[in-house]
């Protein structure tokens, strides 16, 4: 069905389109009930009406939940209070700094990879410190020359020794272990 001009003016004077200028021949098309002038169009509705009784309960209820919220947020600061207090004593007591102290008590696990000592690292290792302990920077030995050189058993339980108590010492965080 082919709609004329003259049946699309009725038909959006009709639905009472305020867009409308039908004095003057002009209409507004810019909207979904102009182009499909055969639909219905759903009416907004209207919010529901809250009865005094409802408004008064709700805001009973809205005061109660502040008042619990505000009781928490007291309890809270007052915890957080003493908890700084003993903090301070004990980091006092033993001669450490709080920041310290709060790292061990915070309760944060700091995971690692752990790095098995490999027996052929141990070995290359303790030959390095022996071969280049006096030697000045730019004249000291290469890996490939240290492997030539000779082989020692028992560095291998220095260096697993030094690395348990690099990686597994005690300590507040990770960056006092770099």
């Amino acid at each position: 069905m082919a709609w004329s001009h003259k049946d699309l003016k009725k038909t959006v004077e009709d639905t009472d389109h305020p867009k409308v200028l039908v004095n003057e021949g002009i209409c507004d098309v810019s909207t979904w009930a102009v182009h499909n002038p055969g639909a219905c169009v759903i009416q907004p509705h209207s919010s529901r009406q809250i009865s005094e009784a409802q408004k008064a309960s709700w805001a009973i209820a809205c005061q109660q939940r502040a008042m619990k919220k505000a009781l928490l947020d007291n309890a809270v600061q007052e915890y957080l209070t003493q908890q700084t207090l003993k903090l301070e004593e004990t980091a006092f007591k033993h001669n450490v700094t709080v920041e310290y102290l709060k790292g061990l008590v915070g309760g944060q696990t700091y995971y690692h990879n752990p790095r098995k000592v490999q027996w052929h690292n141990a070995l290359l290792h303790a030959k390095a410190l022996e071969v280049n302990m006096d030697r000045p920077t730019g004249t000291k030995y290469s890996l490939k020359e240290i492997q030539r050189m000779e082989e020692l058993d028992h560095h291998i339980t220095m260096l697993s020794e030094h690395r348990d108590m690099k990686t597994h010492g005690v300590r507040a965080n990770n960056i006092a272990a770099a």
